[in-house]
This record gives structure tokens, sequence and C-alpha cells, in this order.
């Protein structure tokens, strides 16, 4: 059974836009590391055509999208907020 949770729409917004943000910051790497525009069919057997990056040139420039957000989330701490602040990023010794 599914729940009807009143976050479901916002959050659905939220994973949609950061979808689309993410395979156009790849598509613009992949250009800017010289990638090639093709024209390919939309789905197999479509008479219908998308413009895209070359498909080897989109899986590299995802990749390296991927190993940089692996980096800044390895080597960003979250400072703990202090006992009673509730969630305050302030740094306390």
């Amino acid at each position: 059974m599914t729940s009807n949770h009143p976050d479901r729409a916002a959050r659905s917004q939220v994973v949609d836009a950061a979808r689309a943000a993410t395979r156009s910051t790849i598509g613009r790497f992949a250009l800017d590391q010289g990638a090639q525009v093709i024209s390919r069919p939309a789905f197999p057997g479509s008479d219908i055509t998308v413009k895209d990056v070359e498909p080897i040139a989109g899986l590299c420039a995802a990749y390296d999208v991927e190993m940089g957000a692996h980096h800044i989330a390895a080597t960003t701490s979250a400072t703990p907020a202090k006992p009673g602040t509730r969630g305050t990023t302030s740094a306390w010794p």
C-alpha cells in the first residue's frame, strides 16, 4: 500500500530538479572536454531523434562528476552542533 505523505510531491520535485541539473552539468562538462553532439533515436526503433553527447564521452563525464562528488563528500566534514542549539552549524570546541 502506498503512502500519501504530504512531502512526497515536494520530494519528487527536488529529485527531478537534481536529476535535470546533474544531466545538464554532465552534458556541459562532456562538451567542455571536447565531446561531439550526436543525434540518436529517442529509444530503440524510434523515428524521433534527440541530440546528446557521444555515449562514451557522456559516461566519462558522468564518472568524473561522480568522483568529484565523492571527493567533496569525503573532504568536507560537518561540524557537529553544540548540544542544545537545535542543529546550528557553529563550531565549538
